[in-house]
């Protein structure tokens, strides 16, 4: 069978327009902020990744003190490197927006093929820490070389970027949800 040149317009256009609808697209409801309850009374904000999606950055706040924050971030690996448990507890190095500072290894879960490791910022007052990031639009963190270790020997991955439009709503929404829940 020959196909015509309006025959082979039809072909194309219809291949165009599969590939349109089967092609997955990011909504902006994926990078959008999720405020949820954990075991009932804390309250944790997050975003997902831009660069590694499952990848969150969240912000915890525990009901013990509504007006404290504790700021964590996720990165899934799958380097299997045989000592990443060993990070467990440990001070990494990162940059965040080209700041170079330290960041704690609070815990790690195998997931899928590698782990995802839970990496804390630190703690502070809620409303001093989020006045401090309201004047970045991003948060770009990256696991740096650091004496003799070597970042791409444990992560696959080793920098992500989250968008920080939105935190202050989201965050005052997390924490009249944290104030609520004591009552």
């Amino acid at each position: 069978m020959v196909l015509g040149s309006r025959n082979i317009h039809y072909v194309v256009v219809k291949l165009i327009i599969l590939l349109l609808l089967s092609t997955t697209s990011l909504k902006a409801e994926d990078y959008s902020w999720s405020i949820e309850k954990i075991n009932e009374k804390n309250v944790m904000v997050s975003m997902n990744g831009q660069i590694q999606h499952g990848d969150r950055l969240y912000f915890y706040i525990p009901s013990a003190n509504c007006n404290r924050v504790e700021n964590l971030f996720t990165f899934y690996t799958a380097a299997n490197n045989s000592n990443l448990t060993n990070l467990q507890d440990q001070t990494l190095a990162i940059k965040i927006n080209d700041n170079e500072i330290n960041a704690n290894v609070r815990f790690m879960f195998p997931m899928l093929m590698g782990h995802q490791v839970w990496i804390s910022i630190g703690n502070y007052d809620l409303d001093t820490h989020i006045d401090f990031l309201q004047s970045y639009e991003k948060l770009n963190i990256e696991i740096i070389d650091k004496d003799a270790f070597k970042s791409e020997e444990y992560f696959d991955i080793t920098s992500n970027i989250w968008s920080l439009k939105g935190l202050t709503a989201a965050i005052e929404d997390g924490k009249r949800l944290c104030i609520s829940s004591l009552s």
